[in-house]
């Protein structure tokens, strides 16, 4: 006997369903109740709070990675210093 898809999927396979009619029933509810100028400031607004959403993720990246350039370059620094200091008793060993 083949397997077929269990109750469980089936009954989230109707949930999706059932979901997605009432989806598209509310555009279609909302469209029909609003004018083609209405719908395209909703629209404009939507565009609008996804770019400013968009900016400032792209913003705090350009934090983080400053952060990080900085701590980088912190730690070449003070690499640095240790060599300095390191060659620097070397010398004096030597002297």
């Amino acid at each position: 006997m083949a397997a077929g898809p269990s109750r469980k999927d089936g009954v989230e396979w109707q949930g999706r369903l059932k979901q997605d009619f009432q989806a598209r029933q509310n555009q279609q509810s909302w469209n029909h109740g609003h004018t083609f100028q209405e719908r395209y400031v909703e629209a404009e607004h939507q565009h609008a709070a996804h770019l400013a959403e968009l900016l400032q993720q792209q913003a705090q990246q350009r934090v983080i990675e400053a952060l990080q350039h900085q701590a980088h370059l912190a730690e070449v620094q003070r690499q640095g210093q240790m060599g300095a200091q390191q060659h620097q008793a070397h010398l004096t060993e030597v002297q």
